[in-house]
């Protein structure tokens, strides 16, 4: 992104960002001991963030960039 000059590109990370302390306090809350840590609701809010990354950040934010690079 930053070779070709993706005008996107901090806009990218900053999805990046927001994915990445998603993931860090998940990982957090599965280390807690078992009775607030690895429960099933926990694993249904990881499932979300990760379907939310495909359907958000693959399916339409990468896609951008895939159109921009295709244009040039």
């Amino acid at each position: 992104m930053k070779e070709s000059s993706y005008e996107g590109l901090e806009e990218h990370r900053r999805y990046h960002a927001v994915y990445l302390r998603a993931l860090a306090e998940v990982k957090e809350q599965a280390a807690l001991p078992r009775i607030q840590g690895a429960t099933y609701e926990l694993s249904v809010t990881v499932n979300q963030i990760v379907v939310d990354w495909i359907i958000d950040h693959i399916m339409k934010i990468d896609r951008k960039f895939g159109e921009f690079i295709g244009k040039q």
